[in-house]
C-alpha cells in the first residue's frame, strides 16, 4: 500500500465526505462477519475512520478496535473524530497491511479489509500476517475489486486510456491497483490456512448527475493514483475524453456506474 502516500490532505478530506459507497460496503461486510459485543478488531485501511467508529459501538466498552492506514491525512481526520467523543475502545494509527508485525500474535477477534484489498500486491504475505495476528477461531473479512468483471468505470478508464496519446504512459489505467478474482482470493485464504472460506459477489448499481462528480468520488478514493502515469500535460485532455466517453453512457436516471464487489469471510483454524 505504499502507492497512498502521495495523497494531500485535502482529498483526504474530500474523501471523507465522499465515501458513503465504501462506508456502506463495509457495514455489511461487518454484518457478515458477525462482529460481537466485546471483541478486539482491526481495521486495517481505515481511511477518515467512518467504519472504525461504526464498529466500536458494535464492541462497545468491553471491546477495542484499531484502525491503521498509510495515508497521514486520512489518520489526521479520524483522530480529530475522537476529540468530541469520549471513546476509549477506539484508536488509529498510521499503518498499512504490509507492516502488521508492530501487533503481537493472536492480538484480534477480527479483522477487516473494506474497500482496500485492491491495494495490496503481496496478498499472500499480508494473509499471513493477518493469519498471525489473529486468535484462533478469529475472522477476516474483505471487499474488493472483482477483476473477472470490472466495474464499468474502471472499464471506461482502461478503454480511454489505452489509446493514443495516452497508451504509452498509462497501463490498465487506474494507478497502482492489484485487483484478484474470486477464485484467486478463495485459493490465496485456503493456502494460508483459514477455514470457513466463504467468497460471493455483490453487482450494485449507482447514478451520477455528471461526469465530473464521478470522477471526483474516484480521485478521492484512489489516494491520488488517478491517472497517476499519465504526464500532467495530458491529464486535461484525458480528462475531457474519459467525460465525454462517460456522457455516452448516460442513462435516464444519470450516468449509471456498474459495481462488481467481492465479498469474502474466512475463519483461522
Amino acid at each position: 500500500m505504499d502507492n497512498v502516500v502521495i495523497e494531500e490532505s485535502k482529498l483526504a478530506g474530500h474523501y471523507d465526505s465522499v465515501s458513503n459507497v465504501q462506508f456502506q460496503l463495509g457495514c455489511m461486510l461487518i454484518e457478515r462477519m458477525r462482529i460481537r459485543e466485546g471483541g478486539a478488531v482491526l481495521d486495517v485501511g481505515c481511511g477518515t475512520g467512518r467504519l472504525a467508529l461504526y464498529l466500536s459501538k458494535i464492541v462497545k466498552s468491553s471491546g477495542n478496535v484499531v484502525g491503521i492506514d498509510p495515508s497521514i491525512h486520512r489518520i489526521d481526520i479520524a483522530n480529530n473524530k475522537l476529540k468530541n467523543r469520549m471513546l476509549q475502545n477506539v484508536c488509529f494509527k498510521v499503518g498499512s497491511a504490509e507492516t502488521l508485525k508492530s501487533f503481537p500474535e493472536s492480538a484480534f477477534d477480527d479483522a477487516c479489509y473494506s474497500s482496500v484489498f485492491h491495494w495490496i500486491n503481496d496478498k499472500k504475505a499480508v494473509l499471513k500476517e493477518t493469519y498471525r495476528v489473529l486468535n484462533k477461531g478469529g475472522k477476516i473479512g474483505i471487499t474488493t475489486i472483482n477483476r473477472d468483471n470490472l466495474h464499468s468505470f474502471r472499464a471506461v478508464m482502461i478503454e480511454v486510456l489505452g489509446k493514443p496519446p495516452y497508451a504509452e504512459y498509462a497501463k490498465k489505467g487506474e494507478g497502482r491497483s492489484y485487483p484478484a478474482t474470486m477464485k484467486e482470493l478463495e485459493t490465496l485464504l485456503a493456502k494460508v490456512g483459514f477455514c470457513e472460506i466463504t467468497v460471493d459477489c455483490l453487482i450494485k448499481k449507482r447514478h451520477y448527475d455528471s461526469p465530473q462528480k464521478l470522477i471526483d468520488f474516484y480521485e478521492a478514493s484512489s489516494f491520488g493514483n488517478f491517472m497517476r502515469s499519465v504526464p500532467e500535460d495530458l491529464q486535461a485532455n484525458a480528462r475531457c475524453d474519459i467525460k465525454k466517453e462517460l456522457e455516452r453512457r448516460r442513462t435516464p436516471s444519470g450516468i449509471e456506474l456498474t459495481s462488481n464487489i467481492i465479498f469474502a469471510t474466512a475463519k483461522k483454524m
